[in-house]
């Protein structure tokens, strides 16, 4: 879940047709939750495994777009408030920090069911920039309600879907914020 804050210039090519752009603040949010046990793992000096490791991650990762959309859109009806636009977007990073909180559980081998030493949880913080990519670009298509406030000046209400044809992560496959 994240939010954005869109400001728009729309310029009228007749009365069916525009050319919106513009500027937008996105902050996407990638959440992610693991569990997963490392087994016989060496503590201290001993030779002999001892314990498997058990490893819980929450992990909070907000990435911070200002995007820059260039739309064409469509107005099927003249007098109708109702538009239908597509086009493009690119994005630039302003920021990427990961919050989490990491916790590691030792499991008795021998009886599942009973943990041992648990460390205390490992809150962090740290920047993320440097597995991000700078740039985003995507395809984005809109559907939009015009409120008239004025001769001159109306507000609307919109809802917007954007498909990254980019990834944003370095390194991570096919992992896309859309």
């Amino acid at each position: 879940m994240g939010y954005f804050i869109n400001l728009s210039v729309q310029y009228n090519i007749n009365s069916k047709l525009y050319l919106k752009s513009g500027v937008s603040f996105n902050q996407y949010n990638l959440h992610i939750d693991y569990e997963y046990i490392l087994q016989e793992i060496h503590q201290g000096d001993y030779d002999s495994p001892i314990d498997d490791l058990k490893i819980i991650g929450d992990v909070n990762r907000p990435l911070i777009f200002l995007n820059v959309p260039v739309m064409f859109g469509y107005k099927p009806i003249d007098d109708s408030p109702f538009s239908f636009s597509v086009g493009s977007y690119i994005g630039f990073l302003i920021d990427a920090k990961e919050k989490g909180i990491v916790k590691y559980l030792f499991i008795d081998a021998d009886n599942p069911s009973v943990t041992g030493m648990k460390s205390e949880d490992d809150d962090y913080q740290t920047n993320q920039k440097e597995y991000a990519n700078n740039l985003d670009f995507g395809i984005s298509c809109m559907l939009d309600y015009k409120l008239p406030l004025s001769n001159k000046v109306s507000g609307v209400i919109f809802t917007k879907f954007n498909y990254g044809v980019v990834n944003v992560f370095k390194g991570y496959g096919t992992t896309k914020l859309k």
